[in-house]
């Protein structure tokens, strides 16, 4: 950040997440007009299930090298679910604050998961791990799949 770094310029779709074909339209429209990190919300764990569908899209649509970002409140299983199909997860520390901690110590409670020891920093996406999406997401009809180039 700063210096000779260049700028990076990232929006976000005002979509809901469980329209996969609404998101993937408004992925696709910011990155046509030169957004080069597109954040889309995962509020729960059905969204974040949804990214998984949602970044298959949009790659085949040609943006494959366009990162997608999870913004991730209050849900550590959302995040945990979201990092399997995502570059990368945002959270906002101070939606997982523990009201008992006193503000001088760490704010900021660790992800886990009781199901899997899956770590934040390696998704099984890269290494061709399959997933099950889970049924709670609206799919890309066949015509819209057409007109995005799958």
């Amino acid at each position: 950040m700063g210096g000779d770094n260049p700028i990076r310029v990232q929006s976000m779709t005002t979509s809901d997440t469980q329209d996969v074909a609404a998101t993937v339209r408004q992925a696709i429209a910011l990155a046509e007009v030169g957004c080069e990190i597109v954040r889309v919300t995962a509020p729960n764990v059905a969204a974040a299930r949804c990214l998984r569908e949602i970044r298959a899209e949009f790659s085949r649509a040609g943006f494959s090298r366009v990162p997608l970002v999870a913004d991730i409140h209050f849900l550590p299983q959302a995040a945990m679910e979201a990092v399997e199909h995502v570059e990368k997860i945002r959270i906002n520390p101070g939606n997982y604050a523990d009201k008992n901690v006193s503000p001088s110590a760490s704010t900021a409670m660790p992800i886990t998961s009781s199901s899997s020891s899956a770590s934040t920093s390696r998704s099984p996406r890269w290494s061709g791990a399959p997933r099950n999406s889970g049924a709670a997401c609206a799919s890309v009809p066949t015509t819209a799949r057409s007109r995005i180039g799958s």
